[in-house]
C-alpha cells in the first residue's frame, strides 16, 4: 500500500509550527506539540483547556522563580555580603527584594523580546544545565566530602556556572533555527559543564587547603552531617525564639 499523505508511516501529518502567515507548515516544533495535538484531537475546546493549563503553569513557575531570586539576593547576598558589617532591618531587606524582582522581570522580558523564536524546551534544559553545573557539585560535596571548604564552594559555583553559560552562548543557540557550524556543537552543555563544575570544586578545595590553610570543612563536616540527616540546628526552634 502506498503511504498516506500524512506522516511517513501514515496517520496524522507531523506537528509543525505556524509560518509567518499563520499557516501550519513551518519547521517541526516541540514547543507547540501539546497545543497542536490538543487542537487535532479535541478541537478548540481541548486547545483552550491545554492553553489555560500551560499559562497557569508558566505563571506559577515564573512567580516562584522571581520570589526565590529576590529573597535569595536580599537575604543571602545583600545582608550577608554587601552589608554584613551593618545591622540590616526587615524593611531594607523587603526593599532590596522588591528591587531585585523588578530587575529580574525586566531582564527576562528583554531576553524574550530579543529572542522571539526561542524554543522553550531548550531554554528550560539550558537553565537546568547551568544550575546543575554550579549548584549540584557544591551541594554534593558539602554533604559527602569531609575536606570540602569555602574555596571549593566558591570555585565550583563560579566555575560551573560561567562555563555552562559560555557553552550555551557558543553553542547552536536557543532559537528554533540553530546556528550553523557553532563552536560548541551541543545545545545542552550539561554533559561537559557538570563534570567541569566538579573539577573546579575539587581544585578550589585543594588550593584553599594549601594557600589559605582553609580547613573549616573538615571541622564542620560532622555538624553538617547531623544537620542534613536530622535537621537539628538548621533553624532556631519556636521555643528559643
Amino acid at each position: 500500500m502506498p503511504p498516506s499523505p500524512g506522516g511517513p508511516l501514515g496517520g496524522q501529518p507531523p506537528l509543525r509550527s505556524p509560518d509567518a502567515a499563520g499557516a501550519v507548515g513551518g519547521t517541526p516544533s516541540s514547543t507547540l506539540a501539546a497545543p497542536l495535538l490538543a487542537a487535532a484531537l479535541g478541537g478548540d475546546i481541548f486547545l483552550a483547556f491545554i492553553s489555560a493549563v500551560a499559562f497557569a503553569t508558566s505563571l506559577a513557575v515564573v512567580a516562584g522563580l522571581t520570589l526565590a531570586a529576590s529573597s535569595a539576593f536580599a537575604h543571602d547576598f545583600y545582608t550577608s555580603v554587601v552589608r554584613r558589617k551593618h545591622n540590616v532591618n526587615e524593611r531594607e531587606q523587603v526593599w532590596v527584594a522588591r528591587l531585585t524582582a523588578v530587575v529580574v522581570g525586566v531582564v527576562a522580558v528583554l531576553i524574550a523580546i530579543n529572542n522571539p523564536t526561542a524554543n522553550a524546551a531548550q531554554m528550560v534544559a539550558a537553565a537546568f544545565a547551568v544550575a546543575s553545573s554550579g549548584n549540584f557539585p557544591v551541594i554534593l560535596f558539602t554533604l559527602y566530602w569531609r575536606r570540602f571548604n569555602t574555596w571549593g564552594a566558591v570555585a565550583g559555583l563560579l566555575g560551573g556556572t560561567i562555563v555552562a553559560i559560555l557553552l550555551v552562548l557558543f553553542g547552536p543557540g536557543l532559537a528554533s533555527t540553530a546556528v550553523l557550524h557553532p563552536w560548541f556543537p551541543l545545545s545542552n552543555p550539561g554533559i561537559v559543564s557538570i563534570p567541569l563544575g566538579f573539577l573546579f570544586a575539587i581544585a578550589g578545595t585543594v588550593l584553599g587547603e594549601r594557600v589559605a590553610k582553609d580547613r573549616l570543612g573538615a571541622s564542620g563536616f560532622a555538624e553538617m552531617e547531623v544537620r542534613s540527616q536530622t535537621g537539628i540546628g538548621a533553624e532556631p526552634s519556636s521555643e528559643a525564639a
